[in-house]
């Protein structure tokens, strides 16, 4: 448990100094955000015990801003997972004795 706060704490303390460079960087509200932060925020939701809300209230982020990376986190999972099917041309047919008909 110990690590997992220490870890916690150092991914906090990584994300404040990155949302300061990046605000500093680039002018303006509405821009999109560094993948550096994103994968570090959901590294915390990822964290046992770590809710959506605490993360945003802890680093500054909009609420609606970490539950859309966490929603868009899992369902590039799920296309992860998914196996696509793949169509193969047929075997040949061994030839087999003609079909009787049943009439």
């Amino acid at each position: 448990r110990c690590c997992v706060e220490n870890q916690s704490a150092i991914l906090f303390d990584e994300i404040r100094q990155l949302i300061e460079q990046y605000k500093a960087e680039v002018p303006g509200r509405r821009h999109a955000w560094p993948v550096s932060i994103k994968t570090r925020v959901l590294d915390l939701c990822n964290v046992e015990g770590m809710r959506l809300n605490e993360v945003a209230t802890r680093t500054g982020l909009p609420y609606h801003t970490v539950l859309n990376w966490r929603f868009q986190n899992k369902t590039q999972e799920s296309v992860v997972a998914f196996r696509a099917v793949t169509v193969t041309p047929p075997r040949a047919l061994v030839p087999s004795e003609p079909m009787k008909s049943a009439y």
